[in-house]
């Protein structure tokens, strides 16, 4: 009896000290876990609970496909809790491909600086971006679908929660409603670009802890009745002075959704107003 107590004592210290693998392989330094399609995969973490990636490259370019065993996968998402933790990370860039970037998956990064999220990107979960305390500038040009109860198009609940280098956000058209605490205690945010002409809705905790008369609100020429009237209230520079897009993406109103948009967008974020 004493000698199966030892033993059952040996095999619960041997699974707590050895995590569980959380991925199926690795490509190019990333971990990846195979859908149940059995065709994609999406990024993830090499062990659950624990900081990842002490050994990747500084500026990271998310593939559209991989391959394994001879096979290849198209990848689709950033996990959740991908890259939590990850201090290396300085930038990414989003193939076209991955529509989802699941909770926290850059959570406490501090070294991303700078962050891009295109039209492509379907889905932001929780705190994706929470506790990045490095990050300066931001700009959120996703196309949500309705991944809520309530049937919103959403930015992501508390996804810039305490990142206190935060100066500048830019949020673009297809965004319609915010879920709370997305720029709460950003104690550094003394800048935001709205780019639709229709007012994603602020909540009360939307801009928790923060003093409204150092923010400048940037909007569409027109359009500061709808923002008032969405909850973008208490601010002491609600400013329109932005291009009112005549259709989504078309920053430049040329009646057409091409590549001088993306340079109408980039003097945007410049300030180039």
């Amino acid at each position: 009896m004493k000698t199966l107590k030892s033993t059952l004592l040996l095999l619960l210290a041997c699974s707590i000290a050895i995590p569980m693998q959380a991925y199926d392989f690795k490509f190019e330094g990333i971990c990846y876990k195979i859908n149940s399609d059995g065709t994609t995969v999406y990024a993830t973490y090499e062990q659950k609970g624990m900081p990842s990636y002490s050994f990747i490259p500084l500026e990271i370019d998310f593939p559209s496909k991989v391959t394994f065993g001879g096979k290849t996968y198209t990848v689709t998402a950033i996990g959740d809790s991908a890259f939590w933790g990850c201090d290396v990370i300085m930038s990414f860039t989003l193939s076209p491909t991955i529509k989802s970037i699941g909770d926290k998956a850059f959570y406490n990064c501090q070294g991303i600086k700078n962050i891009y999220i295109p039209p492509t990107v379907r889905d932001m979960q929780t705190e994706v971006f929470a506790m990045c305390k490095s990050l300066q500038h931001a700009c959120l040009n996703h196309t949500p679908y309705s991944s809520y109860l309530d049937g919103s198009d959403n930015m992501g609940w508390g996804i810039f929660n305490s990142c206190t280098a935060l100066e500048s956000v830019t949020i673009g058209p297809n965004i319609k409603k915010m879920t709370g605490y997305e720029f709460s205690n950003c104690t550094n945010l003394s800048e935001v670009i709205c780019l639709g002409d229709y007012a994603p809705t602020a909540q009360s905790s939307t801009f928790n802890n923060l003093s409204k008369d150092k923010i400048y609100i940037h909007v569409p020429v027109g359009c500061k009745s709808s923002y008032l009237s969405h909850g973008w209230t208490g601010f002491s520079h609600l400013i329109e002075d932005l291009p009112t897009p005549s259709d989504k993406g078309d920053l430049n109103t040329d009646g057409k959704v091409n590549v001088s948009d993306v340079a109408t967008l980039i003097n945007i974020i410049l300030g180039v107003h």
